[in-house]
């Protein structure tokens, strides 16, 4: 089974950190340093 997922990957302003998160899926958050 192929399912597709809505990706959105942005910068925090503050700490320069990129934080993601998978729309479709509440809670599902990522970060990374720069």
């Amino acid at each position: 089974m192929k399912r597709s997922y809505t990706v959105v990957v942005e910068r925090d302003t503050e700490s320069t950190w990129l934080v993601g998160e998978v729309v479709e899926l509440p809670g599902c958050y990522t970060q990374a340093p720069n």
